[in-house]
């Protein structure tokens, strides 16, 4: 009788199959009645909607209390059979189906506020921050005990006059499917509380020194407002707070720095085409400084990959391009020259050719060698300017071109 117990015990249940509701369905109450088909042997069963709610109940339908689900949202169901009262033993699970109930899916709370919780010495005027609600069209904000807005961007600044220096402020905000944050039932819940205290005296150095905001004089990177992206601080481009990584602007817009544009330039305060302005050439922008240091070209510009500005550095780069080639050729025609030399059988014919190029190699990487320094060498000497100077250079070696090929032949 014993051994006969343990036997039943060990038992394995067979995975319950799923009736309803279908595998996929849409529109489905937010009770639904859940159903599968009995399996023998089973005391028991636990549906299960992941990650909301399960039960043990020893029929084989039961119905989703309210409160569990909400509208316009898909989850995934199953059930087990048991085979004691309580469901303590493992069974397979059936299969899972998923189910969509009917409606549109609430809105979320905003998350990732700036400043951020717990933040001191902040100004009396603060801009609040936090990351965009997918599906939102606008936000009310309340700073509890002190003051209410909306807004449909994902920041706001506070008005003077709502806060008291030294206070401990505690805000949230909440997410409306409509701009107006007039319909209570497109409203997400309100988010986490978050707190932030305020400067101690307005005579404190952060409202003496306020930030300067966008399209205002600046003389520093550090004295421009954080950017509307919310994570790090505006620039100052040619004495003005501009916002080269958030912006986008179309031909047209009003920008204050090249990398606001999406194409062309920032010229006489307006995004122009490129081909439409040919500016004077300056002191290199921020921008052009930032290509030369990170390797990387702004947005919205077209850069030179040659890094050459005027047809002379061009000459140099192709000369510096030749130099570095006949370096790398030289020892290798030397080595052909002597494999020439060692495998002539004594040919009169093929050790004069293994002569030619050993010498023919060694007078070209001598050219090449001194083609790096003549210009300047002989500049610095006859004092000649290098752009009179360079002609007759390309021409000497010209001449020393042709003398070596008659001599080949």
């Amino acid at each position: 009788m014993f051994a006969l117990s343990l036997s039943v015990q060990a038992q394995t249940l067979e995975a319950p199959v799923l009736s309803a509701p279908e595998d996929g369905a849409t529109g489905i109450s937010l009770t639904p009645t859940l159903s599968w088909q009995p399996v023998t042997g089973a005391i028991a069963y636990v549906p299960w909607i992941e990650g909301v709610w399960s039960v043990v109940t020893t029929e084989t339908t039961i119905n989703v209390p309210s409160g569990k689900l909400v509208a316009g949202t898909t989850y995934s169901w199953n059930v087990r059979a048991c085979s004691d009262i309580n469901c303590h033993d493992i069974h397979p699970r059936s299969a899972s189906w998923t189910f969509t109930t009917a409606g549109t899916a609430p809105l979320s709370a905003p998350v990732n506020p700036t400043p951020k919780n717990g933040a001191t010495d902040v100004s009396l005027t603060p801009t609040l921050y936090w990351s965009p609600v997918g599906g939102a069209a606008g936000y009310i904000i309340q700073i509890i005990d002190a003051w209410t807005s909306f807004t449909t961007q994902s920041f706001i600044k506070v008005p003077p006059g709502k806060l008291t220096s030294g206070t401990l402020y505690t805000w949230h905000v909440k997410s409306c499917g409509d701009s107006d944050c007039q319909d209570v039932s497109l409203m997400s819940p309100w988010s986490n509380s978050w707190t932030f205290t305020t400067v101690s005296s307005v005579s404190s150095q952060s409202e003496a020194i306020p930030c300067i905001e966008r399209g205002q004089a600046c003389s520093a990177n550090e004295n421009c407002c954080i950017s509307l992206e919310g994570r790090r601080n505006m620039v100052c481009s040619s004495g003005v707070c501009c916002d080269p990584i958030y912006y986008n602007l179309n031909v047209g817009d009003t920008c204050y720095c090249n990398g606001e544009c999406a194409s062309g330039i920032c010229s006489n305060g307006k995004c122009v085409a490129a081909a439409a302005h040919s500016p004077q050439q300056t002191a290199p922008s921020q921008q052009q400084q930032a290509y030369s240091e990170n390797g990387e070209c702004p947005p919205g510009q077209i850069c030179n990959p040659l890094n050459v500005d005027t047809f002379e550095e061009l000459l140099d780069a192709v000369i510096g391009f030749i130099f570095w080639v006949g370096m790398a050729l030289a020892p290798l025609m030397l080595i052909i020259a002597g494999f020439m030399f060692v495998t002539s059988g004594g040919s009169p014919e093929k050790v004069n050719n293994a002569k030619r190029l050993a010498v023919y190699t060694l007078i070209g990487l001598a050219v090449v060698i001194a083609a790096k320094g003549l210009i300047a060498v002989l500049k610095s000497i006859l004092g000649v300017k290098e752009e009179a100077f360079l002609p007759l250079y390309y021409l000497g070696i010209a001449k020393l071109q042709n003398k070596i090929n008659q001599r080949s032949r």
